[in-house]
């Protein structure tokens, strides 16, 4: 069985994603389109919280 590092939780909205991640104490705000998610997809790699796409 994997085990994650992180848990990310998405509070989805019409305008805008806001993203906590209590493991870094880390909370974002960023645009619900194509350029927020760009920012969330970056920041995934830099920090090295497991995505993929669907």
């Amino acid at each position: 069985m994997k085990k994650w590092k992180f848990i990310l939780g998405v509070d989805v909205s019409k305008l805008t994603l806001d993203v906590h991640c209590s493991e870094l104490n880390l909370h974002i705000k960023i645009e619900n389109g194509t350029k927020g998610f760009a920012l969330l997809k970056n920041g995934a790699k830099t920090t090295g919280f497991f995505y993929r796409k669907v």
